[in-house]
Parts: C-alpha cells; sequence; structure tokens
C-alpha cells in the first residue's frame, strides 16, 4: 500500500477514535466509511457496516438506509416504516482490495456474494454473523413492502 493511503487510513482512524486491527482491516474499514459517508453524510459507526471477516460472502461492507436513515435493526426499519408510512430502501454493498492489480474472480466473488444475500431461497454461501444479521434485515424489509403492495 501506498503512503498516501496509509497516511489517510492513520488520519481516518484516529480522527474515528479506531483501533488498528491490522492493514486490510483498516483498509476495509475506511473504505466502508468512504463509500457509504457518500450517500449516507450522517454520523455513523464504521463497525456497524463492516462485516468483513470469514464467510463473509465476498463483501466487506452492507449498508441499508431506509427511509434515509442508516439502520441496523428490524425495529429500526419498524419504526421508520410506521413514522413515514412508507418505505424506501437503498443496500449498498462494497469490496475492498490492498492489491495493486485487478482479480476478475474477486469480483465473480462480490457479485456472487450480493446476488446469495438477496436470494429468494436459502442461501448457497455460508454466512458470518453480521451478513446473516443484515440479510434478515433486507428480508423484513421485503415482506413489509410486500405486504403493502398486497
Amino acid at each position: 500500500m501506498d503512503r498516501i493511503t496509509k497516511s489517510l487510513i492513520e488520519a481516518f482512524l484516529k480522527e474515528h477514535e479506531i483501533e488498528s486491527e491490522g492493514e486490510a482491516i483498516d483498509f476495509e474499514k475506511f473504505c466502508n466509511y468512504c463509500v457509504i459517508s457518500r450517500e449516507y453524510p450522517e454520523t455513523f459507526k464504521v463497525e456497524d457496516v463492516s462485516v468483513g471477516s470469514s464467510n463473509d460472502t465476498g463483501l466487506d461492507g452492507i449498508a441499508i438506509i431506509v427511509n434515509g436513515k442508516l439502520v441496523d435493526s428490524i425495529e429500526e426499519v419498524d419504526d421508520l416504516a410506521d413514522i413515514n408510512k412508507r418505505m424506501e430502501a437503498t443496500f449498498i454493498f462494497i469490496q475492498s482490495k490492498t492489491s495493486n492489480t485487478f482479480d476478475s474472480g474477486d469480483m465473480l466473488k462480490f457479485f456472487e456474494g450480493v446476488s446469495d444475500f438477496f436470494a429468494e431461497e436459502e442461501p448457497v454461501l455460508e454466512r458470518n454473523e453480521m451478513v446473516e444479521y443484515k440479510a434478515k434485515i433486507a428480508t423484513h424489509i421485503y415482506l413489509y413492502t410486500q405486504k403493502k403492495v398486497v
């Protein structure tokens, strides 16, 4: 990783009072923050959107924005739906790599991870706890919208 990127990550960790977990994890958190903050300019904890670890299905970050608010629980989804009497959801998926080369296999894994996330049947890919939790929120959103359409 180049010096400029390293210094940006160090500044990010310091500004957000995040302990370093090693270059790869720090880079994932930095990328997650950079991507999501462009879509959601409010304050948020990058740990709430970081899902990368073993069995992450090729995903390093997942953000779910409902009615303009970043949500991290089914209860938050229900509260926003009750308050607004509608539901508009945006899903943001992030994969970050520190390598200097492009790997189409990594892209394929990412696309498969996103597709599996929204699978109507049982997921094919083994999910870690965070990916599974975010998928349950997504399923709840879809069930809510199906009830409103019917």
